[in-house]
Formats: C-alpha cells, sequence, structure tokens
C-alpha cells in the first residue's frame, strides 16, 4: 500500500449549484478534500470555486482553478464530471491503489491518436474545414499552423506549447502516434460509400493527404486522475487549449500526454467504467437509481469504476 491521498475535483458543465449539497453527502465521508468547480458561479464558497468558460472546453476550468486546486494537501487529484458517479467502495485512501497508480502516473479512459478517431466523430460539431480540412473538432489546432498564426497575432499558442517533435515524441511514450487521416477514418460512413462512391473516393483521397497539424490525443474525458507533480504543467496546457477552442475530449488527453511520465489506461486495470448512452438503457438507468430504498452499492457491479451519466435528482431522496 502506498501513501496516497486524493483531492476529488466534481467539475459542472452548467451551473446546478442545487446539487453540490447532494454531491457532498455523497462524496464527503469518502474524500476529506473535495472542491467543486462551478460556471459563472456568483456566491463562491470554500469548497465552490467559479470560473468561466463553455462546457465544451471545460479544460480551461482546471486552469482558471488551479492555484486553489495547488494548495490542496494531496498526491493526486481525480476529476469527475457532476453527473458521474463514482463506486462508493472507493476512496481518497484506496483508488490510486485500485487503479495501480504511483505519484508520478495518472489515469485517463483510453488514449489514442486524434488521427485514429472516426471521421464522424471529429465531423460532429461541423464539416471540414478551409482547405487545410482539419475537421470541426480539431479546429482550434488550426492556429498552430504558420499560414494561419497572422491572424491570431495577439495570442501566440506556438510558443505556449511543445515545438511539434517534442509533443509527438512526449506522445509517443504513452503509445499515441500521429499519422495522416485515411479510410480508417471512415468507420461510420458505410451509407455514404454505398450511395456516393465518387465523392467517398474524392474525400479519402483527401484525407490521405492530410495530417493533423499537430499531435493530439483522443481520450473520454469525464474521468480522469492527474499526479500532483505534473498538475501545474497538466493545468496550463488546459488553458492554452481552452484559449484556441480545441474541444475537451481532445485537449484533456493532450495536456495528460504532454506534462505526465506515466498514463495508465482501463484495459491495464481490472476497473471499468460504464457510460449509458442508448435512451432505453439510460431509462432503466433512471428507475433503478430513483430506488430510495437502494443503496448506492446495489447500482454497481464487482470492480464498475463509475456510472455516466447520472441524473442527481433521482439520488436526491436515495439511500446514498
Amino acid at each position: 500500500m502506498n501513501s496516497s491521498t486524493c483531492c476529488l475535483v466534481v467539475v459542472f458543465n452548467h451551473n446546478h449549484s442545487q446539487n453540490v449539497p447532494l454531491l457532498r453527502r455523497l462524496y464527503g465521508s469518502r474524500f476529506s478534500h473535495l472542491l467543486f468547480l462551478m460556471p459563472f458561479c456568483r456566491d463562491p464558497q470554500k469548497d465552490i470555486i467559479p470560473v468561466c468558460e463553455s462546457a465544451y472546453f471545460f479544460q480551461g476550468y482546471l486552469w482558471q482553478a488551479h492555484d486553489r486546486l495547488l494548495h490542496e494537501d494531496c498526491t493526486h487529484y481525480v476529476v469527475i464530471g457532476d453527473d458521474l458517479l463514482l463506486n462508493p467502495r472507493l476512496s481518497e485512501t484506496t483508488i490510486i491503489d485500485e487503479l495501480g497508480l504511483n505519484g508520478e502516473s495518472g489515469y485517463i479512459k483510453q488514449l489514442k491518436s486524434c488521427s485514429d478517431v472516426p471521421l464522424q466523430w471529429l465531423m460532429r460539431y461541423g464539416n471540414l474545414l478551409d482547405q487545410h480540412l482539419i475537421p470541426a473538432h480539431v479546429f482550434g489546432s488550426r492556429q498552430l499552423l504558420p499560414p494561419l498564426s497572422k491572424y491570431r497575432k495577439d495570442v501566440q499558442f506556438k510558443n505556449a506549447l511543445p515545438d511539434k517533435e517534442l509533443a509527438e515524441g512526449l506522445l509517443r511514450r504513452h503509445g499515441v502516434e500521429s499519422k495522416p487521416l485515411g479510410l480508417r477514418n471512415m468507420v461510420g460512413f458505410d451509407g455514404m460509400v454505398r450511395y456516393f462512391p465518387g465523392i467517398t473516393r474524392a474525400l479519402i483521397h483527401a484525407l490521405c493527404k492530410s495530417k493533423i497539424p499537430y499531435p493530439l490525443a483522443f481520450g473520454y474525458s469525464d474521468f480522469f486522475i492527474v499526479p500532483k507533480l505534473s498538475f501545474e504543467a497538466f493545468c496550463f496546457y488546459c488553458g492554452v487549449f481552452a484559449a484556441m477552442n480545441l474541444f475537451v475530449e481532445l485537449a484533456v488527453p493532450t495536456s495528460l500526454a504532454l506534462a505526465v511520465a506515466s498514463i495508465s489506461t482501463e484495459r491495464e486495470t481490472r476497473w471499468r467504467g460504464v457510460e449509458v448512452w442508448r435512451p432505453k438503457a439510460r431509462a432503466e438507468l433512471e428507475r433503478r437509481t430513483s430506488d430510495t430504498s437502494r443503496s448506492l452499492d446495489a447500482f454497481f457491479e464487482p470492480n464498475q469504476l463509475y456510472l455516466h451519466p447520472v441524473k442527481l435528482s433521482r439520488l436526491a431522496g436515495s439511500n446514498a
């Protein structure tokens, strides 16, 4: 066993300060260091840190709050979304051991190159942009291109981040290799391939010539852990990527990969996080969590790290 102690940081996408009392009840007995990052909060409290940023770039919250967070006497920061329910069997003194981390290692569910992400995901918030063919989710990274830097002389992103070669090396140590976009990114475009073969061939040809201008990692970002030794550097990169409007599921894993020496992912542990996105499954989860006669333990299978998303209003009367 090690002597690791965690600070639990709960990130709110929107200002739902009415849920803070319930979260204190859920986590207060397990985490002596418990803080809430609340957007557009005008009533800060001892454990509520006000922040101002879009929820799409909530990595910016961490940079805005990092001075306050660094005062916590802990070895790691466990960052979770406000609608993520952490397994009640885990606490500030057990979670690091359970995930097999040490004082220099962090955790994220998965870590892979942005260039390996399906194009359908990359295009989710818009179409491919301008002649560089950089998808909407990675729009911020385009500011690193010399031809575009003249439009953003007010913010020198390029000087704030490791240069491209160094960044590639830092990501490569975690198994993240940046490659040109290509056929593997066409997952989910079956209909387009079938009905528009000519357009598909042209798109693939264009993609094969397109490379993300700065190495970026991708990963689910509603649960991650950062060691205190790397926390300031991690938060700084998060702030830079927020200024670039880089989507959080690229910004957080990239910042983690740049700042942290060692990163564990879900496949390297015996714990599994559970995301519930299908409508029927979500309705069933809401039904289960609204049963006030059941304890939180009853919602979790063995070695189930968390449930996400969970409506906190359903838990208000539960036996938490």
